[in-house]
């Protein structure tokens, strides 16, 4: 598994100025986390995670102890585990394929996993964002800088979108901070997000 990106030209054209989409930016690309793993560390070691559901189109938080994938249903649903990478060691070591930044900046990995029909919603990052597709697809909406989508009415206030691309296995989308996005998945996905932290314009 290696990266196949340009550092020079993404930090000196891309780098929080706009977002890019960079196909097969990962050869030979296996999921750090599969998604049976990612159920038991959240049923069995207790794992912070965030059950995600869509309801005619709008997104809600679901409040209750997450016990599974088998009473979720097929449909319409995303587990989020944030900041895996602390906890699981495969994560810790995909994460340091991005690593390219001084050390003074923080870097998360957050792993989430969709059935069909499931997203995360609209929102924005207080971070620069790098998001890698593994198993299945993903479509998403990239907007502007400066909107802020509404994440508890799912409702998206970005009318027209910076970029819309449909990510497979390898695809990585950088998004950065401050830009509104939205993603939802056409079949069972797995998807890793690399949050990026600290004012690195200075890499540029």
């Amino acid at each position: 598994m290696h990266l196949i990106i340009n550092w020079e030209d993404f930090l000196q054209h891309h780098w929080q100025k706009r977002p890019v989409f960079l196909k097969k930016a990962i050869s030979h690309f296996i999921n750090p986390v599969s998604p049976e793993e990612l159920e038991k560390l959240v049923t069995e070691q207790a794992l912070e995670s965030q059950l995600i559901q869509r309801n005619h189109g709008k997104y809600q938080l679901v409040h209750k102890p997450f016990n599974g994938y088998a009473s979720l249903g097929q449909r319409n649903w995303s587990l989020r585990v944030e900041a895996i990478n602390h906890s699981h060691r495969p994560a810790e070591k995909f994460l340091s394929l991005f690593r390219v930044f001084p050390d003074w900046v923080k870097e998360e990995l957050t792993v989430v996993f969709s059935v069909p029909g499931g997203g995360i919603g609209p929102q924005t990052k207080p971070s620069d964002v790098l998001v890698i597709q593994g198993m299945g697809r993903s479509r998403w909406r990239v907007g502007d800088r400066g909107s802020s989508p509404v994440f508890d009415d799912g409702q998206n206030d970005f009318s027209e979108a910076m970029m819309d691309e449909e990510l497979s296995s390898g695809d990585m989308l950088y998004i950065p901070k401050g830009s509104a996005h939205e993603a939802i998945s056409s079949e069972a996905a797995m998807r890793v997000t690399a949050f990026i932290f600290g004012q690195t314009t200075a890499c540029a």
